[in-house]
């Protein structure tokens, strides 16, 4: 019988350190419970949402499609990096990592483990979820398929959000100074560069190829740009001009690898300054 811990040991581990942290599963299982009582409100009770009017027969299902939706994407950007941005700088402040580091395993198997344990979260956490946007697709007679392949790019962009929460703790002494990392990191995702992309969006010139690159370059590294992207496009009768028609999606992962490829390599280089 293979074991776990002959696989990958510090994956082993991380599961292990995981399991006894309870504050996250208890905040995974409350987030689950939002969105239910709005689908329950929604089912009950007659009310406007935004520009779908009134929840009748025929308008809910959207209605529930995208409140769904956007509820895996909110439980996704909350948790997943913050069960991910302490798991090589806590291990620094409780003084393990130097015993780690003068284990056989080496700098690549720490990081590798470390990361393959915050992807086995997000996973578990993508599942936990998805019976959200499943409930949107039986109630609203959405097709599953398409909710489903939209529910797989919110795991994608969760990922995302762990490897880079993953890179902020290797290179950080503290837990404090990793997640002050990454939350300048979401300044820049969620903030900053949507704002510079609507302010290029105003200008005369924002018709031009240049002008859409620029913007392209400010969206397509967003973890979740490419849920968005379905979520726009999934209505129009015709593609937009490139880079937003189906170039797209396979732009926007080239970028994410040119973007995680340097940040994983200078995790590496502070892993291995501790030999």
């Amino acid at each position: 019988m293979i074991h776990l811990e002959n696989l990958h040991p510090i994956l082993y581990l991380d599961l292990r350190q995981r399991q006894r942290q309870r504050s996250l599963l208890v905040l995974a299982l409350l987030a689950l419970a939002l969105p239910a009582l709005v689908i329950l409100l929604g089912t009950f009770i007659d009310f406007s949402f935004a520009d779908l009017a009134r929840w009748s027969p025929d308008t809910r299902g959207d209605a529930l499609f995208y409140i769904t939706f956007g509820f895996q994407a909110a439980i996704l950007l909350v948790l997943a990096p913050l069960g991910a941005a302490d798991r090589i700088s806590r291990e620094r402040e409780q003084r393990t990592l130097t015993a780690l580091m003068n284990s056989p395993a080496t700098a690549g198997s720490i990081l590798w483990g470390k990361l393959l344990g915050a992807w086995a979260f997000d996973a578990w956490l993508w599942t936990l979820t998805l019976p959200i946007p499943a409930i949107g697709s039986m109630w609203g007679g959405i097709p599953f398929g398409r909710c489903l392949f939209h529910s797989a790019t919110l795991l994608l962009a969760g990922l995302l959000l762990s490897t880079v929460a993953i890179a902020c703790s290797a290179c950080s002494g503290r837990t404090l100074h990793a997640y002050l990392r990454l939350g300048a990191v979401y300044l820049v995702w969620f903030l900053l560069c949507p704002v510079l992309m609507g302010i290029l969006k105003t200008t005369p010139d924002s018709a031009n190829l240049g002008a859409r690159m620029v913007s392209f370059l400010l969206l397509a590294h967003n973890p979740f740009a490419p849920a968005i992207y379905l979520l726009l496009v999934r209505d129009l009768p015709t593609l937009p001009p490139f880079p937003y028609n189906a170039a797209f999606l396979p732009l926007a992962a080239l970028l994410w690898l040119l973007i995680l490829l340097p940040i994983l390599r200078r995790s590496l280089r502070a892993l291995r300054s501790l030999i």
